[in-house]
Order: C-alpha cells, then sequence, then structure tokens
C-alpha cells in the first residue's frame, strides 16, 4: 500500500500478525473492495468536506461563547473539534447533558487538564458521521447553536431532543457512497 523499506515493512508485519489478524477472513474482502472503491472516487470531496465542516463548527462555537482549542492555528485541520467546557461544568457533564438531547460527542482530556480522564475539562466532537450524512456548514452552525441553547443557556435537554431529531431526519441519506 505504501512505499516503504523493507524494515519497516517487517516491523508493520510483526505487529500486525498474529495480534491483530490471524487469517484472512475472506468476507471482510468485499466490504474492503467496496470501502477502497468509494474512497477512491469520493474520498477527496468527503474529505474536503470534514474539513469545511469542523472548521465551520469551531467557528460557530466560538461565536457563541465557546473556548474553542486550535483558534489561533484555523481551528482544525481533521475531523474533529476540541472545546474546553470547564466553565461549563466539565467534559463529562456536558457530554451526558448533550445525550440527553441525541446529540453524542465525548468528554476529553485537553493540555489545560490535571488529568482526570473521568472528569475532564473538554469536549472532543467529530463531524465526519454527520457529514457523510450529507451536512455542510449551515449545518454546523445550526448544530453550535443546539449546543448553546442547551449547555449555555440551559434549555431542557428533553425538550431540545425534539428540535435536534427534528433537525436529523433531513439527513438519512449516506452521501460519498454508491
Amino acid at each position: 500500500m505504501g512505499n516503504i523499506d523493507k524494515e519497516l515493512q517487517k516491523k508493520i508485519k510483526e505487529k500486525v500478525f498474529p495480534g491483530t489478524i490471524s487469517n484472512h477472513h475472506l468476507h471482510r474482502i468485499p466490504a474492503l473492495q467496496i470501502t477502497f472503491s468509494e474512497m477512491q472516487k469520493f474520498g477527496k470531496y468527503y474529505c474536503e468536506q470534514i474539513l469545511e465542516n469542523s472548521k465551520a463548527l469551531a467557528k460557530a462555537l466560538t461565536e457563541r461563547g465557546f473556548k474553542v482549542l486550535g483558534k489561533e492555528n484555523g481551528f482544525s485541520k481533521s475531523h474533529q473539534v476540541v472545546v474546553d467546557v470547564y466553565d461549563q461544568g466539565s467534559g463529562d457533564y456536558v457530554a451526558k447533558t448533550l445525550e440527553k438531547a441525541n446529540i453524542i460527542l465525548n468528554k476529553n482530556i485537553i493540555p489545560q487538564d490535571n488529568i482526570d480522564a473521568k472528569n475532564p475539562r473538554g469536549l472532543r466532537i467529530g463531524v465526519q458521521e454527520m457529514t457523510r450524512y450529507g451536512m455542510k456548514e449551515t449545518e454546523m452552525e445550526k448544530i453550535a447553536g443546539f449546543i448553546k441553547d442547551i449547555v449555555v443557556d440551559k434549555r431542557s435537554p428533553e425538550e431540545a431532543k425534539i428540535d435536534v431529531a427534528d433537525f436529523r431526519k433531513n439527513f438519512q441519506e449516506l452521501k460519498y457512497c454508491f
């Protein structure tokens, strides 16, 4: 899959077999073929939209008063946004509160933490799944609005859940695929 020297190939093989894979599992080959074919055809556009969505979500959260990490570097160069939510009650509290509204993300340790993995300061928000369902920058603005309504404005997650579900029902079809 790459142009790497024999010594690195040997190290990779030692890590992969037998620890990760023990035989060739023929049933996986068709799924891998489809995945590789989809990424070959749509991957560039999918990745570009992921990056645009990640930056748009980070910017929208910042505009709503959240402390998004990486602002000085353009917020994100990947599929994720990292937010310091210590002022809103911790990553664990915010993640659990948003989950009640069907907004799924996860708590995450960030550089400012004292390494309390059970109750970190941060959140990690990935955008790749919602991008795969066709969401773009406009929808990232809406998602940031839901997060602010619940976390900052203290809207009931159970009440917001209805609006989140109504919003999400417009995005049911997978994109960037055959």
